[in-house]
């Protein structure tokens, strides 16, 4: 007969705990938890072995032999019988106990939720605290960080239901490290990539989107390359100092974006320093060049004016006519930017007064044709000089005067054209002479105008 003492007995009707896989819709929670169940009873001298047979609902469904006074079992939660054979020398049955119940409970096993992730570049030293919320805490573990057959042992601080691990990356190798926290009770809870070292790598240089920078407007620059780290820094060293930069952002590792402010840097070629955290970097010799504005100034083709122009006589030094004119032109500017080119043009000017003089109140018809070379800088600014030179024919009804109604004249002027969006406005000063058979005679005009794109 089996003879079970009182502490075995204990150990035979003990509840034992069953554990389970933690599953939850929450990654930070997700991980496995392992452990058994344990039975143990006193030996029987002479016995060379134990049989134990366990059943549910009548049903034997574990039947086997240990050599030793103890079975781990893995078990569902439920209600079950067990029963230990004594064994004999020869392996036959000495002696049987009674069914003992065993009931198996389901445990809620302890786990962790882990609030960051850490992520480190390999090489990074210091003391960096790892922090994790402690779930269905029945006991404190002990935490380790693990990689393959690596295993380190973190010191923590515990705080209610929180603890802050103390991390050294610096002690870390490569690679991804799950954070293991491991109970006394034989139980334990992994998180995958608790922490991160990242290997140290230079980034690559491939090209830049814009490698001219003309005039002092902050620029978006877009650099390729590869290994661009998120915390990556970019740099433009020129002779005189550093290109002022901001806004960087990194894209895929491949693609950083950066604004660069031309408006306080000295003009020149300027090289490109890429760090990664780490200090490992790449540096690139003129990749970048910042040169003046350019005058591009993009002339309308073909515009005409419309305007008004009072006209003035002369005859020695006394005004024999003055009258007022209205004017139509139409103006054709090449756009060239050739030396001894850039800026010409050409306009063909009509004017036509209904021939009131205020002096004489005399009533004749006075128009001129004329055409002209006329030469505008090219430009951005809003206010430009034009000035032009031209010949053209005058037809008069003051015929008395001047002998002859068809006049030659000769024309110069100077004017300043005022740019407003698609719209300007010229105001100019024009000297003429007209010729007759005996005499010369010289005109002053001024220019009001309104351009408008043909």
């Amino acid at each position: 007969m089996v003879r079970f003492s009182s502490r075995t007995l204990a150990v035979l009707n003990l509840l034992i705990l069953i554990t389970c896989g933690v599953y939850s819709q929450d990654f930070s929670v997700l991980g496995s938890i392992e452990g058994n169940q344990l039975i143990e009873w006193e030996s029987v001298e002479g016995a060379s072995g134990y049989r134990v047979e366990v059943r549910r609902d009548g049903h034997v469904f574990i039947d086997t032999i240990s050599p030793s006074e103890k079975l781990f079992l893995k078990l569902a939660a439920g209600t079950y019988e067990y029963r230990i054979h004594v064994l004999s020398p020869f392996e036959s049955p000495v002696s049987v106990s009674e069914w003992h119940t065993l009931q198996v409970k389901r445990h809620a096993a302890p786990v962790f939720k882990l609030k960051e992730p850490l992520v480190f570049m390999e090489g990074e030293s210091g003391n960096t605290v790892l922090e994790a919320e402690l779930l269905n805490l029945t006991e404190q573990p002990s935490f380790f960080l693990v990689q393959d057959e690596t295993k380190i042992a973190l010191n923590g601080e515990f705080k209610d239901e929180n603890i802050a691990l103390s991390v050294q990356p610096g002690n870390l190798g490569t690679g991804s490290w799950s954070l293991r926290a491991e109970y006394s009770s034989g139980l334990n809870y992994t998180f995958p990539g608790a922490v991160i070292i990242e290997p140290k790598r230079s980034p690559e240089f491939f090209s830049i989107d814009q490698p001219v920078i003309t005039g002092t407007e902050p620029v978006l620059l877009e650099i390729s390359g590869q290994n661009f780290h998120p915390d990556m820094t970019v740099t433009f060293t020129g002779n005189t100092g550093n290109l002022k930069t901001s806004g960087l952002k990194v894209i895929n590792g491949t693609t950083a974006q950066v604004i660069v402010y031309p408006a306080a840097a000295q003009e020149g070629s300027y090289s490109l320093t890429l760090t990664n955290p780490g200090e490992a970097q790449i540096s690139s010799e003129t990749v970048l060049s910042i040169e003046p504005e350019k005058k591009t100034y993009t002339p309308q083709d073909f515009k005409i004016q419309f305007g008004w122009s009072p006209y003035f006589i002369f005859n020695g030094k006394q005004v024999v006519f003055s009258l007022i004119s209205a004017e139509t032109a139409v103006v054709f500017q090449s756009g060239w930017e050739g030396p001894f080119l850039s800026g010409l043009g050409a306009e063909i000017r009509f004017s036509m007064s209904p021939g009131i003089d205020f002096m004489l109140s005399d009533s004749n018809f006075f128009t001129q044709t004329d055409i002209s070379l006329l030469w505008r800088p090219l430009t951005k600014k809003s206010a430009a000089p034009v000035i032009l030179v031209g010949v053209g024919n005058s037809i008069s009804e003051l015929g008395g005067y001047f002998n002859r109604p068809n006049l030659f004249h000769i024309r110069a002027g100077a004017a300043v054209e005022l740019v407003k969006g698609n719209s300007s406005y010229r105001f100019g000063l024009n000297g003429m002479v007209l010729f007759t058979d005996k005499f010369i005679f010289p005109m002053a005009t001024i220019s009001i105008r309104k351009n408008f794109r043909i």
